[in-house]
């Protein structure tokens, strides 16, 4: 069980939406104290990301995730709290974001029974043992060996992929999108009327949490419910 969240912000509201954000990674804490880490575009086809073997309390502290979000203000960043089920934390390359090369940031909540067939099938590298990384790796080659976009390379992958998966992918050529896909687990969405800024994270409650200062609590898929301070939150759809 694993922790997945994020923002899309103005670029003007990027202040705003990281203090949030920086509450949401606390809160998701409960789903995974293994690692965390957060990964975001530049606009000039690159990308940052750090990740670090220790809790989300922790991490939020260090000079390297203070720095990064101090310097680049991003107004689309994603981010990983880590319960370990395969692959040891201890290296790195099993935390999250899993990152490629090629531009791509991943971060998973879920589980993946065929990722070692599909890495032989495709005759897929991989740097480490986290079924996770079968996932990117998987996107990565529809979009640069069959040249497919970047949402139908999800899709292909999504009818490949056997297990749970609720992901959000950067691609540092698209810096201005952020994909969400929910398959067996959930996503959830928070919506600020005040600043058009989307938070995501994996549960409603994580969202309560990180976004208000009081209790306001909510159920049911697509039931909208707007707080005194212009929160509106649903369910990602399967």
């Amino acid at each position: 069980m694993c922790s997945i969240g994020g923002y899309i912000a103005k670029k003007e509201n990027a202040e705003f939406a990281q203090s949030k954000f920086t509450n949401i990674l606390l809160a998701g804490e409960v789903r995974g104290t293994d690692a965390c880490g957060i990964a975001f575009n530049t606009g000039k086809k690159r990308f940052y990301y750090c990740k670090a073997p220790c809790p989300a309390s922790k991490f939020i502290k260090e000079k390297y995730y203070k720095d990064l979000i101090l310097e680049f203000k991003p107004s689309i960043m994603i981010g990983h709290n880590r319960a370990m089920t395969q692959g040891d934390e201890a290296n790195n390359y099993n935390n999250h974001p899993i990152v490629t090369k090629t531009g791509l940031s991943l971060i998973h909540n879920g589980i993946i029974s065929n990722d070692k067939e599909l890495a032989t099938e495709y005759n897929l590298t991989m740097d480490g043992e986290v079924d996770s990384e079968i996932i990117v790796r998987m996107i990565e080659y529809f979009i640069y060996v069959k040249g497919y976009p970047t949402i139908k390379a999800i899709k292909e992958m999504a009818g490949k992929v056997r297990g749970s998966m609720a992901i959000a992918l950067l691609n540092a050529k698209e810096p201005h999108t952020a994909y969400l896909l929910a398959s067996d687990n959930p996503i959830n969405l928070a919506y600020h009327t005040t600043t058009g800024t989307i938070f995501f994270a994996s549960t409603g409650e994580i969202l309560k949490r990180g976004l208000m200062e009081y209790d306001y609590y909510f159920n049911g898929l697509f039931r909208r419910i707007q707080g005194k301070d212009g929160f509106i939150f649903e369910e990602l759809p399967e």
